[in-house]
């Protein structure tokens, strides 16, 4: 049936973040170039029928048209884009926990990705919550906790510095950078 095929909303975010881990951000910028990857990957089982048939293509359409777009081609073409960065790290638990003391805690996490410009680290974080451009400011508020932690672990992991921390949202098609 018609209802049995429908996706959730969560399938729909993770088709979208999955797509994300391979797209050619210079070939994002046409529907035609998308919907080819969306072939690619989906011959080559990256995506499943079912994820591919998922892909928004309008939507990454859109954030391949915009500045944040641009920039993540010219870090792909330069190599310097890095996707679904995992890491693991021992953290002083001072630094979420006032008054823990000496304690240390394991603060564990997944980039979506991060590129290098002039010497210093942009990380960006896509979201694909369903949001209204009023809801802007405050999910970037609610995300701001977890891009600090992922900047710090990253500044500690790579040894740079993070000069930009971005929020892309998909359901508005717009960058909040904190």
């Amino acid at each position: 049936s018609a209802r049995a095929r429908k996706l959730t909303a969560a399938e729909r975010g993770t088709a979208t973040h999955h797509i994300l881990q391979y797209l050619h951000f210079a070939d994002a910028r046409t529907p035609e170039g998308i919907r080819a990857q969306v072939e690619t990957l989906t011959a080559r089982g990256e995506l499943t029928g079912r994820e591919a048939q998922a892909v928004d293509t309008a939507s990454l359409l859109r954030l391949g048209r915009t500045e944040l777009g641009a920039q993540l081609a010219a870090a792909e073409a330069a190599g310097t884009l890095r996707r679904e960065f995992r890491f693991s790290l021992l953290c002083p638990a001072e630094t979420f926990f006032p008054n823990a003391g000496d304690e240390q805690v394991l603060l564990q996490g997944v980039v979506d990705c991060f590129f290098e410009e002039d010497g210093e680290l942009v990380v960006v974080d896509f979201k694909t919550d369903r949001i209204g451009r009023t809801q802007i400011e405050e999910r970037a508020e609610h995300y701001r906790p977890q891009l600090e932690a992922y900047s710090m672990a990253l500044m500690r992991v790579m040894g740079k510095k993070v000069r930009e921390k971005v929020l892309y949202f998909f359901s508005v098609g717009e960058e909040k950078v904190l």
